[in-house]
C-alpha cells in the first residue's frame, strides 16, 4: 500500500517530498494550471528543470500523450533509478501513474493530488489509466505509487464546480460504507459553509478529518481487494451512470458531478428494487440539492444505455451497477435495458 502523508501547508509538503525522494533524482509532471501559483518556486526547488508542465484535459488522457511524455523523459536521461512525481488533479495523477508503470518496465512513483477529487479518490488505490475513443480508462494498470502527499491548502483556489466534484466522491465513500454519521457531518459542513473552502479553523479541521476518513475507507477496501475482483467494485457507486453521462456530454459534465447524478439514479433503482427506503432516497436528493450537486440528467435514457455498453465494468451484455442500501451498498449485474425499465421513464431526470 502507498504511504499517505497529510501536510498542513505547502512548505511542509515541499520538505516532505525532499525526504521521500531520499536522494534520488526526481522528474515531475505538473498540471499547468498550477503555473504562476505560490507553489511554483517550491516545485522548482525540488525538480529544477526536470519538469513537464501538462495542460491537463480529458482529451489529453490518451496513449499518445503517455508516449510523448515518455519520449521527453528518455531525452532527459531519466532511467529506472529516478523517481517520477505527478502533481495535479486526477487526469495528471492517472497519466503519471500509468507512465511510471510502463516506462522502462516500471519506475518509482509518487503523487501529489491538488484537487479535492484527486485527494480522496483519483490518486488513491493504484488505478492508472487513459481513455480510448471516448470511453473512460479502457487502457491502464493497477500499480500503487510509493507515496501520496495530501495538502488541503492546495485546494484553496478550486472553483465551485471543482470542489463539488470532490465533495461528491467524499459522500460516495460514506454512503457505500454505511458511515452515515460522517455523511451527515459532511453535508452539515458544506451546506453551512458553501462550496468555498472553510476559513474557520474548526471547519478546516473538520474538512481535513473528512478527507482522511474518505481516504481510509478506500484504502481499507483496496487492501482487501487490490485488483477489483470483488469488494473494490463497490467504490464504483454512481460510476456506471456517471461515466455514461460524461461520455454522452462530450466531457462537458465533469466526473464528480456526473457521479453525483449517478448516485441518485442508482438510489432510485435501489428504491425500486426494495433495497433502499423511500425516505432515504428523498433525504439523499435533498442533501445533494442543498449542496448544489446535480440529482439527475437530461440525457436520454437510450443514449446513456448505449454508452454503458462500452463501459469497462460490463460482462457480456450485462453491466455491473452498484446500488446504495440503507446500510451500505450492493452490486447488481443486469442488462442496461432492464435498468431503464426499473427506474422508469421520467425518473431519469
Amino acid at each position: 500500500m502507498s504511504e499517505i502523508r497529510l501536510y498542513d501547508n505547502a512548505v511542509g509538503l515541499t520538505e516532505g517530498l525532499k525526504e521521500l525522494a531520499g536522494g534520488r533524482r526526481a522528474f515531475a509532471i505538473i498540471d499547468s494550471a498550477l503555473t504562476g501559483g505560490t507553489t511554483t518556486g517550491l516545485w522548482s526547488d525540488i525538480f529544477g528543470d526536470n519538469v513537464i508542465w501538462l495542460e491537463a484535459d480529458e482529451g489529453l488522457k490518451s496513449l499518445a500523450c503517455v508516449e510523448a511524455l515518455a519520449r521527453t523523459m528518455l531525452e532527459k536521461g531519466v532511467d529506472r533509478e529516478w523517481l517520477l512525481v505527478g502533481i495535479g488533479g486526477g487526469i495528471t495523477t492517472d497519466i503519471t501513474g500509468l507512465l511510471a508503470a510502463i516506462y522502462m518496465r516500471g519506475i518509482a512513483c509518487g503523487l501529489v493530488p491538488t484537487t479535492l477529487l484527486a485527494q480522496v479518490d483519483a490518486a488513491i488505490g493504484g488505478k492508472n489509466g487513459v481513455n480510448l475513443d471516448g470511453s473512460k480508462n479502457i487502457l491502464g494498470t493497477f500499480r500503487e505509487p510509493e507515496f501520496i502527499c495530501i495538502c488541503p491548502e492546495l485546494t484553496q483556489t478550486l472553483n465551485v464546480a471543482e470542489r463539488l466534484c470532490g465533495i461528491a466522491e467524499i459522500l460516495k465513500a460514506f454512503i457505500l460504507s454505511g458511515q452515515w454519521d460522517k455523511y451527515r457531518s459532511a453535508v452539515a459542513l458544506w451546506s453551512q459553509t458553501g462550496q468555498t473552502r472553510p476559513d474557520a479553523e474548526v471547519a478546516a479541521a473538520t474538512e481535513a478529518e473528512l478527507i482522511r476518513a474518505a481516504i481510509d475507507i478506500k484504502q481499507d477496501i483496496v487492501a482487501r481487494d487490490p485488483l477489483e475482483k470483488g469488494e473494490r467494485r463497490l467504490l464504483n457507486l454512481g460510476h456506471t451512470f456517471g461515466h455514461a453521462i460524461e461520455k454522452c456530454s462530450g466531457g462537458k459534465v465533469p466526473h464528480g458531478l456526473a457521479v453525483a447524478s449517478g448516485i441518485i439514479l442508482a438510489a432510485k433503482a435501489s428504491k425500486a428494487l426494495g433495497l433502499l427506503d423511500s425516505a432515504t432516497l428523498e433525504q439523499l436528493r435533498r442533501d445533494f440539492q442543498a449542496l448544489g450537486l446535480p440529482t439527475g440528467t437530461d440525457i436520454a435514457p437510450d443514449e446513456l444505455i448505449e454508452a454503458m455498453r462500452n463501459d469497462k465494468k460490463k460482462s457480456g451484455e450485462a453491466v455491473r451497477f452498484v446500488l446504495p442500501t440503507d446500510s451500505s451498498a450492493v452490486i447488481k449485474v443486469m442488462n442496461p435495458e432492464e435498468m431503464k425499465d426499473i427506474i422508469g421513464g421520467k425518473a431519469w431526470d
